[in-house]
């Protein structure tokens, strides 16, 4: 009987990993663990490795290639459940054209690629709900790498997904979230359980869009947004005045020699959030992005634009404080990441996302950073 026991807690020790899930509602330790994931992207970018902000009960076990548009992800395994993290915005202008490519398309329907792959989605049950395309395809080129490794996790007793993101990152992972969770069973196991926090957030959607998205997944997907953040506003629907600094927006993407794309994209930048943001500008403009898509990466087809620019997000956004109270400690990531407090996006930036949120919610860890 004692070697029963004994063999009985070695299995339910050893099988813990696989059989716990994520807590259910919005949890302020997963948000701050996501938020630090986030961060990784820019950490190997900038300091050239992630070790010191990835969360240690973390162990990342897959990161993608660049793909599309200049995305990329990567896969995360945690306590019980795995991690999917969606890179934000990068200074590559063909993903600057990922966010400004905001013409809408209908939120069921299929998109071929250049390589010929057609896919199809279905992000809502309502007809009327329309989406982002350049998030959507963005999403669309993701999508068969990340399907195939739920599909591996699953095969180790895995069933639960945390998908997380900043910025651009951010309106992909709502919009992958609603891919996964409506696509057919004989391509995910309706076992797999999924839960969203992403931070930044712009608008990927439209009105009916998000609420079929909060009517499903209000407790289990979670926007945290600076209500400084000039992204958090983007796209401009139809009733936004223009906010945005134009010569920020030239900033972003100059450094490069993809001329067509810079032209394209401060064109578009100054003409959208100037001002002229009728729904014609829009499809127009979505339009003549594609042709130039076709043109750099090869034919790709997507559904009809539809006339509609009512953008909104998913869930309301949890707000933490603006940026501004923070004790620079460490002296090196102040420099390294460029904390200007003049320029716009400084309020955007995912280590002072990072920053606020422990300094709101987790007082004495911030103050070791």
């Amino acid at each position: 009987m004692r070697k029963l026991t004994l063999i009985l807690s070695l299995i339910f020790l050893n099988g813990l990993p696989l059989f716990s899930q994520f807590t259910e509602g919005y949890n302020q330790r997963e948000a701050l663990e996501m938020i630090a994931i986030c961060n990784s992207f820019t950490f190997q970018d900038v300091m050239g490795t992630d070790k010191e902000i990835l969360p240690k009960n973390y162990k990342k076990i897959y990161q993608s290639e660049s793909m599309g548009m200049d995305n990329k992800w990567q896969l995360l395994e945690g306590p019980g459940y795995a991690v999917i993290n969606i890179r934000g915005s990068t200074t590559d202008p063909l993903n600057w054209i990922t966010n400004l490519y905001s013409a809408m398309i209908p939120a069921n329907g299929s998109i071929s690629l250049p390589d010929g792959t057609v896919v199809n989605y279905c992000l809502s049950d309502n007809p009327l709900a329309n989406v982002h395309s350049g998030w959507t395809l963005a999403m669309v080129f993701l999508s068969g790498d990340i399907v195939s490794k739920i599909k591996e996790l699953n095969e180790k007793g895995i069933y639960y997904f945390i998908i997380t993101g900043h910025s651009q990152g951010a309106a992909i992972a709502q919009l992958m979230r609603s891919y996964v969770e409506n696509v057919s069973p004989e391509v995910l196991d309706k076992k797999n359980e999924f839960k969203t926090y992403v931070f930044a957030s712009p608008k990927p959607a439209n009105t009916y869009f998000a609420r079929n998205y909060s009517n499903y997944y209000k407790n289990s997907s979670f926007i945290i947004n600076n209500p400084k953040d000039p992204v958090i506003n983007l796209p401009l629907s139809k009733d936004d005045d223009s906010f945005f600094d134009l010569e920020e927006a030239h900033e972003q993407i100059s450094d490069t020699n993809r001329n067509y794309f810079k032209t394209l994209a401060i064109k578009a930048v100054g003409r959208i959030l100037t001002g002229n943001k009728d729904s014609l500008y829009i499809r127009k403009s979505g339009v003549n992005i594609q042709k130039q898509l076709n043109k750099y990466m090869g034919p790709i087809q997507m559904p009809a634009y539809v006339p509609d620019m009512d953008y909104t997000y998913p869930v309301n956004p949890i707000y933490i404080e603006p940026f501004m109270y923070f004790n620079f400690n460490n002296k090196k990531y102040y420099r390294e990441f460029d904390m200007d407090s003049s320029k716009v996006l400084y309020q955007h930036k995912p280590y002072l996302y990072f920053l606020e949120y422990q300094r709101e919610f987790f007082y004495d860890e911030y103050l070791k950073w």
